[in-house]
């Protein structure tokens, strides 16, 4: 069994094993529940893990409050939990780039998701950047939606409700065509959008513009989040 090692994250320590080399990264989060050392006494895990680090370098974790991690301050949020992955996701889109478009908008996503709370700056910076990488490709539009919905929450917050209020409503209405109910730990974040939106507007102008927003196309939704397509 490999060793298990710690990194911190704000005040909690994140148990994490690496094994495998190359120059590929892989970062496996976990569901409810894991134990980074008992996991490899499961023989499908086991097995499973084997394949990974052979493919290059396979990190995985145990969340806050799961596992040989830190305790003390609960699970967290999906924002903490996506924080706490930071540190590999930097790495997964340094190294996969352009390169490997899927890796580098999905880590650019999560990223912007847990950058959120602490650093809304690069939170809205890492979500315009996945927009640029897909809008290049037009590839995982679900990710697409997550990002949008990323910086209206901010928008949201900062007097640009009704900016938000355009782009959450053409990200509904593209997951309505596409058939997305959503990635689980990106809800929250539009949720929140659309409360503080309608904390911000008045009913009919929420109305007005989430009208206008269902009828934006994807060019008109990439021009209002200031996205150009990566070259």
């Amino acid at each position: 069994m490999p060793e298990t090692q710690y990194a911190q994250s704000g005040e909690l320590s994140i148990a994490y094993q690496c094994v495998g080399d190359g120059p590929l990264d892989l970062l496996f989060i976990p569901g409810f529940v894991s134990n980074v050392e008992l996991m490899w006494d499961i023989p499908k895990w086991a097995d499973l893990f084997t394949r990974f680090s052979e493919l290059g370098r396979f990190v995985f974790f145990d969340k806050r409050g799961t596992g040989c991690s830190d305790r003390t301050l609960g699970t967290g949020s999906a924002e903490d939990r996506m924080d706490d992955a930071e540190p590999e996701l930097s790495r997964a889109i340094d190294l996969a780039g352009t390169a490997m478009p899927q890796v580098t908008i999905a880590a650019l996503v999560a990223s912007a998701v847990g950058l959120a709370r602490r650093d809304p700056v690069q939170s809205v910076a890492r979500a315009r950047e996945a927009l640029a990488v897909e809008a290049q490709t037009d590839i995982m539009p679900w990710f697409r939606v997550v990002a949008a919905n990323i910086i209206a929450w901010h928008w949201a917050r900062e007097a640009r409700a009704e900016d938000a209020a355009l782009a959450l409503a053409a990200m509904d209405e593209m997951s309505a065509r596409l058939g997305f109910a959503g990635i689980w730990w990106a809800r929250r974040i539009r949720d929140e959008a659309w409360d503080a939106v309608r904390q911000a507007l008045p009913a009919d102008r929420e109305l007005e513009r989430t009208a206008r927003g269902k009828m934006l196309g994807v060019a008109d939704v990439r021009r209002l989040l200031g996205v150009t397509p990566a070259q």
